[in-house]
C-alpha cells in the first residue's frame, strides 16, 4: 500500500545528503539515517523514535513497492533463513527512481529479534554504476562485520562471489528480465 503523502524527492534528497541538516547527521547509525529519510518523506513530524513504518521489512523489493510505486529496487542478494530462534533475511540491491541521477546501494540484514532499517552503503551516478565485482567490494566490509549470519546465509554469500545474483528461490521470468 502506497503511503498517501510520501514524497520521493524529499526521500532521495535526504539519502543523497544534499540537505543542510543531513550533512551534519552522524553516519555512525546508517539504518537510523534511512529511517529519518523515510519519516521526513512521509511527512512525519515529531520525534523519530515515535515514527512507525508499517511496510513489511522483507523482501526489500516489496517493502519499497509498499512505500511508493515510483521506487525502483533491483535485487542482487535476497536470502531468508529461520530456526527456532527466529527469522533472518539479507538483502543487497540498488534503489533508484526514474527521475533521479543516482542509484543507492542498499544493504539490509533483518532478524525477527531486531527491527532496523536498511543502510545506504554507497551512492552511484546512474550512468556510472560499477560492475558487480566492484559492488561486492563495497558491501564486503558490512558482510565481514556481521556476526550473526546463519550457516545457510554464509554459504549462499560464498556462492555470490562467483555469480551475479543470489536468491533462495527460483527467479520468475519477469525478474530475470529486470536484471
Amino acid at each position: 500500500m502506497k503511503r498517501p503523502n510520501f514524497n520521493v524527492d524529499i526521500f532521495f534528497e535526504l539519502l543523497s545528503r544534499n540537505n543542510k541538516l543531513v550533512k551534519k547527521f552522524p553516519l555512525k547509525m546508517p539504518d537510523f539515517f534511512f529511517g529519518y529519510a523515510l519519516a521526513k518523506a512521509s511527512g512525519f513530524k515529531g520525534s523519530l523514535f515515535n515514527f512507525r513504518d508499517e511496510a513489511e521489512p522483507f523482501p526489500l523489493k516489496e517493502r519499497f513497492k509498499q512505500t511508493d510505486k515510483k521506487l525502483i529496487y533491483k535485487s542482487l542478494v535476497q536470502l531468508r533463513d529461520g530456526d527456532s530462534k527466529g527469522i533472518y533475511s539479507l538483502s543487497i540491491g540498488l534503489l533508484t527512481e526514474k527521475n533521479i541521477k543516482n542509484e543507492f546501494l542498499v544493504y539490509h540484514y533483518y532478524t525477527s529479534d531486531d527491527s532496523n532499517y536498511p543502510q545506504i552503503v554507497k551512492i552511484y551516478d546512474t550512468n556510472k554504476v560499477p560492475k558487480i565485482s566492484e559492488i561486492k567490494k563495497d558491501v564486503s566490509k558490512l558482510i565481514k562485520k556481521e556476526k550473526f549470519f546463519t550457516p545457510f546465509i554464509k554459504k549462499k554469500l560464498k556462492q555470490w562471489k562467483n555469480t551475479k545474483m543470489v536468491e533462495d528461490r527460483r527467479l520468475t521470468k519477469q525478474e530475470m528480465r529486470e536484471l
